[in-house]
């Protein structure tokens, strides 16, 4: 179900930025969640956390749902942005992001993916298809199709690692794809559309964390 996404992540954004206390009482702590990584566009774009490889990109104060975000908006050639920042998965990890899609032409498409640092494998990708209402999840090789209409209202994607290895790429909350054996690499994000001057989409909220 979609939902208020952008609220829900900036209040998980702000609770584990501040930390978890114990319960006063010597009974338990709750886990401390540790922030890798979070933009929330409000800042400098793209230095320091990005590079622009292709296109036009832009962070906005007026557009998008619930401003700033991070705009991507083609006009005819595609749009690439790469993370400035490489993060391992050789320990538990969860990476989330919020998109929204405000116009959509027949050639749009748009691109989430965990590449390595190295070679620029794609080892984890989020193809989305706002045209058709179409998603498609890969890890490594295995593949699921989902129906996914656009929305203006920010969806939450999250992509996570376990400590045993199992990956799974998870959508406002539901596991909709998972595999074990994720390989142990240095990790870099890249972001790309594709389409007209019409396509129009936004990117929020962009968050590493570790237990």
């Amino acid at each position: 179900m979609r939902h208020g996404a952008r609220l829900l992540a900036t209040a998980a954004a702000l609770a584990v930025l501040s930390g978890c206390g114990g319960d006063g009482g010597g009974g338990h702590s709750d886990p401390v969640i540790f922030v890798a990584f979070y933009d929330d566009f409000s800042g400098d774009f793209p230095d320091p956390n990005w590079n622009i490889m292709e296109g036009d990109p832009f962070t906005s104060f007026d557009e998008g749902n619930g401003a700033p975000s991070l705009i991507l908006q083609p006009i005819g050639d595609p749009i690439l942005v790469r993370s400035d920042f490489e993060f391992s998965s050789g320990q538990a990890m969860t990476l989330a992001f919020e998109v929204a899609t405000f116009v959509e032409e027949a050639s749009s498409q748009f691109s989430f993916l965990v590449v390595t640092a190295s070679g620029g494998f794609i080892d984890a990708s989020f193809d989305y298809f706002p045209f058709d209402a179409e998603l498609v999840l890969a890890i490594e090789d295995s593949e699921v199709v989902l129906d996914f209409p656009s929305s203006t209202v920010f969806d939450v994607i999250e992509f996570t690692v376990d400590d045993h290895g199992v990956a799974t790429w998870w959508i406002n909350g539901d596991a909709v794809l998972s595999r074990s054996g994720f390989p142990v690499d240095l990790y870099e994000i890249e972001i790309e559309t594709f389409g007209d001057d019409f396509t129009f989409l936004a990117v929020d909220n962009v968050l590493l964390t570790r237990p």
